[in-house]
């Protein structure tokens, strides 16, 4: 099961982040991804689960690739392989775009 919570607004998320972590069930994992390390929803998520002896995973720094690479792994729990494997695939997608030396490029090229 996945539950997914986004906050785009000044809301209280505290007790959502509490209860998605309180409903986990003792053969549950919870992964909780966040956008930046010093942000209150990391920070929030980070508290709660150091609250609890409950497998509660927070990931920072999240972008679309590592995002993907661990919703769609088709493993029953993410451990830390997987994990350390969807991070690095994370890190690899973060680069400057090359600048192009010509607007004329086909299809085939591009792709």
């Amino acid at each position: 099961c996945v539950k997914s919570l986004a906050f785009m607004d000044a809301s209280d998320f505290t007790l959502e982040i509490k209860s998605f972590i309180d409903e986990l069930g003792p053969a549950d994992q919870g992964i909780i991804f966040t956008d930046l390390s010093g942000g209150s929803v990391n920070q929030n998520a980070t508290l709660n689960k150091m609250g609890t002896d409950k497998d509660v995973v927070v990931i920072t720094g999240t972008n679309l690739g590592l995002l993907m690479e661990v919703i769609l792994n088709p493993a029953e729990r993410i451990d830390s392989e997987i994990l350390n494997d969807a991070l690095e695939l994370g890190r690899s997608e973060i680069f400057e775009c090359p600048k192009s030396e010509t607007a004329d490029i086909s299809d085939d090229e591009f792709f």
